[in-house]
């Protein structure tokens, strides 16, 4: 198990929000992947290279108002990110989607700037991981 407390741990003031990344989750996947290390660097690194497009998405469609494919993005983002244990960035899609289906439109783009900084954060620790494996 990797052992890097920025992945498994919430940093210094960030009390009440998951861990960057669940390595249990990555764990139970490389385990369905019958251990293949590379098949689990691949999905990471297709996890890493579509984020930029949902990012965009997801911004393009609040920042147009199109809060049905903002919607249909935050959900995107929420469920992906739970696939690859990408704990609090799944909670910011989340939380923008609960934001979205509340008509509380108006928070939505502060919560843009939240995703971006932690999907840059989650990026870094997805490509440690992969750096480095999950035995350390």
């Amino acid at each position: 198990m990797v052992n890097i407390p920025l992945l498994t741990a919430p940093a210094p003031g960030d009390a009440g929000h998951p861990p960057l990344l669940d390595l249990l989750v990555l764990e139970v996947l490389l385990a369905e992947l019958d251990q293949d290390d590379a098949g689990l660097d691949a999905f990471l690194e297709a996890f890493m290279s579509l984020w930029p497009e949902r990012l965009r998405r997801v911004e393009k469609s609040i920042t147009a108002g199109d809060h049905a494919a903002g919607f249909d993005s935050a959900l995107s983002i929420k469920v992906s990110c739970s696939m690859v244990g990408a704990s609090r960035l799944s909670a910011c899609g989340a939380r923008l989607e609960s934001l979205i289906q509340a008509k509380r439109f108006d928070e939505a783009p502060a919560m843009l700037e939240t995703l971006r900084t932690v999907g840059e954060q989650t990026l870094s620790a997805l490509a440690a991981v992969r750096d480095r494996g999950l035995a350390a």
